[in-house]
């Protein structure tokens, strides 16, 4: 039985038609093999979790879901998740190309029933992860994918496997049951992650430090930049120099205040300070990407 997606939901992306596609679908199990253009994509709640691979790096990807902003570049093999039931938006600026598994939530908790930490916790849910590497993920994906081009029954009985050790894995290692959960008793929740995700916006043109973020979410320094990094995909430091990076672009685009005076601004120390960390996370200095907004 192939996988039944909503009707009202297409699983195309911006600009894909004029380069190539492999779309191919079990029970429970679909994969997509992409090449698109810029474009923005936006996905209402599913009753699938979406397990995105990067088969090429880009230089920026924007991701929103569960009213979390996520803004970084992405690498080749880095690797996105969005938990069933999530929406999701993403942007992006240039072509680039994507595996995306999907897998159903229903055949996900038919694989978490039979697990008993799952059972003891009273149920297993997959986390949200804005960007990571995982090299068991990437060889599931690589393994499914190259069984899109094998025809027969013994490729039934291979990708009912992969389908297997996928759910196992996502239960083990990146679901609410693992050892080192985010979302545990005292843990970073959802809540907590969004009172310091707002902390820092609040208070991006100031002198941030780790130890005020992590109070605003109620943790110890050591226990929140783990768990920060571990939901997020990165540190709480490379987040908050993202986030002013971003902040820098919205002043230069809206105003024309000098480069120097918008550094302070969203918090860099000096207009070198903001010239580095721009040039490497858009791929032009500010003076550049003024010139290019004035165009």
């Amino acid at each position: 039985m192939a996988t039944s997606f909503p009707s009202n939901f297409s699983r195309s992306y911006p600009g894909e038609s004029a380069l190539f596609k492999i779309q191919t679908d079990w029970a429970s199990l679909s994969v997509d093999h992409l090449r698109h253009e810029p474009g923005v994509r936006e996905a209402p709640p599913l009753p699938y979790h979406l397990i995105t691979f990067a088969q090429a790096t880009l230089p920026t990807l924007v991701q929103k879901r569960a009213g979390l902003r996520h803004t970084s570049p992405i690498q080749r093999g880095e690797i996105t998740i969005t938990p069933a039931g999530h929406d999701d938006w993403r942007r992006w600026t240039e072509p680039c190309e994507m595996v995306c598994i999907w897998l159903e939530e229903r055949y996900f908790q038919e694989i978490a029933a039979q697990d008993d930490s799952a059972m003891n916790g009273g149920g297993a849910r997959i986390l949200s992860r804005f960007r990571f590497r995982d090299p068991h993920l990437e060889y599931l994906a690589s393994a499914l994918l190259s069984e899109t081009k094998k025809p027969g029954d013994l490729q039934n009985f291979t990708i009912d496997s992969l389908r297997n050790l996928l759910a196992v894995h996502l239960l083990r290692h990146h679901s609410t049951i693992q050892p080192e959960t985010i979302v545990t008793s005292g843990g970073l929740t959802p809540r907590r992650l969004r009172r310091a995700v707002d902390f820092i916006h609040d208070h991006l043109g100031e002198s941030l430090d780790l130890d005020s973020i992590a109070e605003s979410a109620g943790l110890s320094s050591y226990h929140f930049s783990r768990c920060f990094k571990h939901a997020m995909g990165i540190s709480p430091h490379q987040y908050v120099i993202q986030q002013r990076v971003e902040h820098a672009k919205r002043l230069i685009r809206s105003n024309d205040l000098p480069i120097g005076d918008i550094a302070y601004q969203v918090g860099f120390g000096s207009q070198s300070h903001l010239n580095y960390h721009f040039r490497r996370l858009v791929g032009v200095n500010p003076t550049q990407f003024q010139n290019q907004a004035q165009e």
